[in-house]
């Protein structure tokens, strides 16, 4: 059989396997596969901007971010060409576009031209347009708002060479000509952005915001006064720079977001403002870092978020000033997770917590110190307290393992995890030759655990004690794995003797 005569079902599925340039060159085959090859998956899959160009002639690059065509025919030539045909069928095909490489202007005045040849000037060039991803790597205006139009729902902006030339004129220009021919827009991520101010409140049908970048308060102020529909909101890198005093000091006291159900706001000054001025009553989960703050700061923070959002289900909270105890008082959280400085933090702390939460499925408690030397106050009693009081499905918890005995005989233990799935000890401060004692302790109390990570740490007696975030040594990480595998092999062996094995 030749490879003209394959059943169309065959063919499609070849082609599924093929990337647009590979499915553009299929088209010029014949007029079966032009049909199959341009129905293939344009779709709902990523195409690529560079691929469409090159219908029309050979891109190459003129400058270190900029390319054009080698040669372009006369606008009647190639409105008759095959060539713009073709990308004339595609382009109302796609749904999905990433523009990762920049046309110098006159090139795309010239795309722009041979499309008014067909279409009204105000129609988008992809009129069914519904994700726009655009690597923009000049230091000009943005000039791809000819692109979408009503059909756009998600707009992705990467803002290359940050800080060389870029401008506040510049995000505002990119942002204000989406809005003005997409303001159906629900989606949003923006990274890399130099301009503490840009008006998100232009999108009034905005449901996630995902911003990378500087962000100032009057940009969260006209967040909150033209986006009700926001639903979720991811900030980082946020500064209060000198211009926003006149924010602070002159914006509304209170303001709302009434559908937000999710907020991560990584870091920055902007978390004071946020929170304190801010009713979300449909908040669900909260990701915030306050390690700027002291502890007072904090308290009073996390009080307004916890009159003004009841529902709050899942907190994360980073923090050099965390007061441990307080997080009891949040009583319908099902997931708690703290990154503070653990010296400060005591197992009388954690059942503090823990019985105020009578809902808490997920509890995590780390150091806010990649690799944390110093000893954790948790014992391994705290793992037989956590057992008898929760219904935990996931835990990460630092121990100390160095002040009980593990070179006799394992020791059974007086509670066991029903529930839970995933166990993450870190750090866990242990000898060597107490690994494998240890591991088969945790089997026994942890039969349902499928999910195990330890990160240890040995005791160095013979060497000065290390920083705190010194790096974990080539045996502490082989040991980890070591230990691992000690766990799930004595936890196989437990449940097939029917939990009775201590071995």
């Amino acid at each position: 059989m030749h490879i003209l005569d394959l059943p169309f079902e065959i063919l499609m599925l070849v082609f599924e396997w093929l990337d647009s340039w590979d499915l553009l060159r299929c088209a010029v085959v014949c007029g079966r596969w032009k049909d199959l090859a341009l129905d293939a998956k344009w779709r709902g899959n990523l195409i690529d901007w560079v691929n469409l160009l090159q219908l029309l002639g050979p891109v190459e690059r003129c400058k270190e971010d900029e390319y054009r065509w080698v040669t372009k025919p006369s606008i009647n030539d190639a409105i008759m060409s095959t060539g713009w045909q073709r990308l004339d069928v595609l382009r109302k095909k796609i749904t999905r576009l990433r523009v990762g490489i920049q046309l110098v202007s006159e090139d795309l005045e010239y795309i722009k031209t041979l499309q008014h040849a067909t279409d009204s000037p105000y129609d988008a060039f992809f009129p069914n347009l519904r994700q726009l991803n655009v690597w923009f790597r000049g230091r000009s205006a943005y000039q791809y708002g000819f692109l979408a139009g009503e059909s756009l729902q998600q707009f992705n902006l990467n803002w290359l060479f940050r800080g060389l030339g870029q401008t506040t004129t510049d995000w505002a220009g990119a942002l204000e000509s989406v809005a003005l021919r997409s303001p159906m827009v629900k989606h949003i991520k923006a990274f890399e952005s130099d301009s503490p101010f840009i008006d998100y409140g232009k999108f009034s049908r905005l449901r996630t915001l995902d911003h990378g970048g500087d962000l100032g308060v009057l940009s969260w102020i006209q967040i909150c006064a033209g986006c009700p529909l926001l639903e979720e909101v991811k900030i980082s890198q946020s500064q209060v720079r000198p211009f926003d005093e006149t924010g602070i000091v002159s914006g509304p006291d209170t303001q709302e977001l009434p559908a937000l159900r999710n907020l991560d706001i990584r870091h920055g000054l902007i978390t004071s403002y946020i929170l304190r001025t801010t009713n979300m009553p449909q908040l669900r989960e909260l990701d915030v870092g306050m390690y700027e703050f002291d502890a007072l700061e904090v308290h009073y923070l996390l009080s307004r978020v916890r009159r003004r959002s009841p529902l709050l289900e899942t907190l994360t909270l980073g923090g050099n000033s965390l007061e441990w105890d307080r997080f009891s008082s949040f009583s319908g959280l099902r997931d708690l997770t703290l990154f503070g400085q653990l010296n400060s933090c005591t197992t009388e702390d954690v059942e503090h917590i823990i019985e105020g939460l009578p809902n808490l499925a997920r509890l995590g408690i780390a150091s806010n110190v990649f690799c944390d030397r110093r000893k954790p106050p948790f014992t391994t009693a705290i793992l037989e307290t956590l057992a008898m009081r929760c219904q935990l499905d996931k835990l990460r918890i630092p121990l100390n393992a160095l002040e009980t005995s593990w070179e006799s005989e394992t020791p059974t233990p007086t509670a066991k995890f029903d529930r839970l799935i995933k166990l993450r000890l870190d750090h866990l401060h242990i000898k060597v030759n107490a690994l494998v004692p240890f591991a088969k302790y945790l089997a026994q109390m942890c039969p349902t655990v499928d999910r195990f990570k330890p990160t240890l740490i040995h005791p160095h007696e013979a060497e000065p004690e290390l920083e705190p975030s010194s790096m974990l040594t080539q045996e502490e990480w082989e040991n980890g794995r070591v230990m691992e595998d000690v766990f799930l092999d004595a936890q196989m062996k437990y449940r097939s003797s029917g939990g009775s094995d201590r071995s």
